[in-house]
């Protein structure tokens, strides 16, 4: 580490009150993470600061931040941004950022295909684990309806047919409204049907997570 930036992540300590050998050992597990050289002491700027709102560790915080900068692109998030969001998400739920950053980190793929933004794709795992899941299991459900509007089974399409959906049209649902949007929609279609609902989610888990 060059003396200039052993300086940055001194007064970055000094200001948030975090252990400079934390804060070391997050920038490196930063630019391992393949964030751009440019972003990596904002990142750590941003993952600091959560740390010292409460959050969790910098580590932790850092871990939920890259992963979604390098889901939607430094571009299009900032670490700023995105440390907000995951703040908001992280207080809206049960568990910490070192919680949620393993799981989110899972799911962004998944959700950066159907279109749902990093904001809806943390709120969306926080609102589980108010439900009494831990971060893992609520990751587990939220992937298993990511899955089915992605790509439904043959017997998820001809069920959703048969209340005059589509997936194509779900998923555009999803991408101008948001997933609880697509979810409400569903369940307004199969009014209280729940063979259909559990046929259209094949994976119980992801049944599990709709109610």
């Amino acid at each position: 580490m060059s003396r200039c930036l052993k300086r940055s992540v001194l007064d970055l300590a000094g200001e948030t009150g975090q252990a400079p050998a934390a804060l070391a050992d997050s920038l490196y597990q930063i630019y391992s993470s393949g964030v751009p050289a440019s972003e990596a002491m904002n990142v750590l700027r941003a993952s600091a600061q959560g740390a010292a709102l409460g959050l969790g560790d910098a580590a932790g915080v850092a871990g939920a931040v890259t992963s979604a900068l390098n889901t939607y692109g430094a571009g299009n998030l900032s670490a700023a941004d995105a440390t907000d969001q995951l703040t908001a998400a992280v207080k809206a739920g049960k568990g910490e950022a070192s919680e949620f950053a393993p799981q989110l980190g899972n799911l962004l793929p998944l959700a950066s295909q159907l279109g749902i933004s990093f904001a809806d794709t943390a709120g969306s795992l926080a609102f589980l684990t108010r439900g009494g899941n831990n971060a893992a299991t609520a990751s587990t459900k939220l992937e298993g309806v990511m899955r089915a509007l992605v790509k439904p089974t043959q017997q998820g399409r001809d069920v959703l047919d048969q209340v005059g959906l589509s997936a194509d049209k779900l998923r555009q649902v999803v991408a101008e409204k948001g997933l609880p949007a697509a979810l409400e929609l569903l369940q307004e279609k199969f009014a209280g049907n729940n063979e259909l609902m559990g046929k259209f989610f094949e994976d119980s888990e992801g049944y599990i997570g709709n109610l």
